[in-house]
């Protein structure tokens, strides 16, 4: 839930920037708050990536190594792509919130237009490993490639140049040290609780499936939800790209273009 809390309290604190009277002075202090947003979120999200890749880790090998049956193969035929994939996954949450606050601040168009990029990146490099044969390991190389792309992207497009001077830190900032613990923690775990029960719900039964009935049948079900899931997102893309608009209407209290916005999107 790092992410969307990250999202949403930068399009709130972002519709404060304005070109009228005493603009530099509200500028400053709007970013000086995305400065602490953008530092509590890295801190954060260093720690909860690094106990999440423990935990996971742990928890997924135990079930790997545990399983048995005439479908599963042995510890060295899985053990590699597991590690790919368990590392892969983490570095891409290491830079996921700086597109977050990117989204936004409203550089929307620019983060959808990577995202739609690199989403048909990734489906060739996976349908090609496959075809090729890498089978498990299909899947580190996929997530891998995700964090690469990523990762020159961030350091190239024009819209990250405000990631850059938001990673500046100065004395000026030392009294807003408090911003995350007080204005965004109190949001941040209630949407992490939320985040949590998605993955129950969408998640949670592939697993399931693993423990009680084998890779074969957690391989069909988790392909069946894989493709209700994606129907979801693609019923959901066009809110989720909206809500950094919202936020800001929200903060602006443009109730109501926030009405028609909404109308028009139902």
């Amino acid at each position: 839930g790092l992410n969307y809390a990250v999202m949403q309290s930068a399009s709130h604190e972002s519709a404060a920037l304005t070109g009228g009277e005493n603009a530099a002075a509200v500028n400053s202090r709007t970013r000086r708050r995305l400065r602490m947003l953008l530092s509590g979120a890295d801190r954060f999200n260093a720690c909860t990536t690094i106990l999440a890749v423990l935990i996971v880790a742990g928890i997924g090998t135990h079930m790997l190594g545990a399983a048995r049956g005439a479908d599963v193969a042995d510890e060295t035929t899985w053990a590699g792509p597991w590690t790919l994939a368990v590392l892969g996954v983490a570095a891409n949450q290491l830079l996921a919130p700086r597109v977050a606050l990117l989204e936004g601040v409203g550089e929307v168009t620019a983060v959808w237009q990577f995202r739609l990029r690199q989403e048909f990146l990734i489906a060739a490099v996976l349908w090609g490993a496959l075809a090729s044969g890498l089978g498990l390991w299909s899947v580190g190389l996929a997530y891998s490639t995700r964090f690469v792309y990523l990762g020159l992207w961030l350091g190239s497009h024009r819209a990250t140049a405000l990631l850059r001077e938001l990673g500046r830190m100065t004395a000026e900032d030392r009294p807003w040290s408090t911003y995350w613990r007080t204005e965004v923690w109190p949001f941040q775990w209630r949407i992490g609780l939320s985040a949590l029960a998605g993955y129950l719900i969408f998640q949670f039964f592939t697993p399931i499936m693993f423990a009680l009935h084998g890779p074969r049948v957690a391989g069909q079900f988790g392909m069946t939800i894989t493709i209700t899931n994606g129907l979801l997102i693609a019923t959901t893309a066009w809110l989720n790209s909206q809500a950094p608009l919202y936020g800001r209407l929200i903060a602006q209290r443009a109730y109501g273009e926030l009405n028609s916005q909404f109308a028009r999107a139902v």
